[in-house]
């Protein structure tokens, strides 16, 4: 265990039995008899210009047509981007299917023993913030009366819109529950992270990436990590190559985020449903996930897992809301 601390707008068109989404503008292959392979295949074509790729979606149970991989419409008030996901300004939509959660030792050569077992969990539909909270949106808080004042500065001095942190567990649950959400279950934070199965369909078991991104090594294109790319904690953001595949940003890197979930050795007993295991909760040791700008590569691990007491504010621990439905 590690303690360190848009879019064009798209139509549906259907072709034969298969429904595909074409973009507003006219799209240009080179050969029809390619397009037609390609969108059979779900692989698309570049179109001419800057437009988006063509893409196969599938029919959803419901007859709507479905966001990209996702198994269902984007809700109300949630729109379709160009990369297949559900999000408005402000949150990101991850439907409900099951997904692998833990350390994958076939693809993964720096699981610890508190990531295993591997194991399958089915979690309902939810969403949560695409940033992290800021202290701007933390000050509003404490202007209202419902939050109190974060319990010290950070380091280095943060900008209003960098992640709020120096906030304990209980200050960071007493925020969300403003917002009007929670705390996300580890199980939810996780599948955030790193994707569902309707993602990777029947190899999803092998599938699951490493990262947010994919199992590409990591690089400065992706997160500030240590020994290359080093740089102090800033505004959201900054690293959209390492987006999570429901869009959900800095889930490498960035700060921490606590979520609900005491700390327990490993996940043997743990719930398979994705409500966050609070039971027992020795000594009120709660975990937080996703590392910070500065820390190794293995440590910015999507199954990596790191806990502090609820009541111990950290400079590098910060948090995100999740909302349900």
């Amino acid at each position: 265990m590690c303690f360190q601390h848009w879019l064009h707008f798209i139509q549906p068109t259907v072709m034969g039995t298969l429904q595909v989404m074409m973009p507003t503008r006219l799209m240009k292959c080179r050969t029809g008899f390619a397009v037609l392979v390609l969108l059979a295949l779900g692989l698309g074509c570049k179109s001419g210009g800057d437009q988006s790729d063509v893409a196969a979606v599938p029919v959803c149970p419901t007859g709507d047509v479905c966001c990209g991989r996702l198994p269902a419409a984007c809700p109300t008030g949630y729109r379709c981007t160009a990369s297949g996901t559900c999000e408005n300004p402000a949150r990101v939509w991850i439907p409900q299917s099951p997904f692998w959660m833990g350390c994958n030792s076939a693809t993964d050569s720096a699981c610890e023993s508190d990531e295993s077992p591997y194991h399958r969990v089915n979690v309902p539909a939810f969403s949560l913030d695409r940033l992290e909270v800021t202290r701007a949106q933390y000050a509003e808080c404490v202007k209202a009366g419902a939050c109190t004042a974060p319990q010290g500065q950070g380091a280095p001095i943060p900008q209003p819109s960098s992640p709020v942190t120096m906030i304990d567990w209980y200050q960071a649950k007493a925020y969300c529950t403003y917002r009007g959400g929670r705390l996300p279950s580890e199980a939810e934070w996780e599948k955030a992270a790193r994707g569902g199965c309707e993602q990777f369909g029947a190899s999803c078991k092998e599938e699951t990436p490493i990262y947010p991104w994919g199992n590409e090594p990591v690089t400065c294109a992706q997160v500030a990590v240590a020994g290359n790319c080093e740089a102090p904690i800033g505004p959201g953001g900054a690293y959209p190559n390492g987006r999570s595949p429901y869009g959900a940003l800095d889930m490498a890197g960035s700060v921490w985020e606590w979520v609900e979930d005491c700390s327990h050795p490993s996940y043997a007993g743990a719930p398979n449903d994705g409500s966050a295991w609070i039971k027992p909760c020795e000594s009120d040791v709660r975990i937080d996930r996703g590392g910070r700008n500065g820390d190794m590569k293995n440590t910015l691990r999507a199954s990596n897992r790191s806990d502090e007491h609820a009541k111990n504010p950290i400079e590098t621990v910060g948090v995100r809301c999740a909302y349900d439905g």
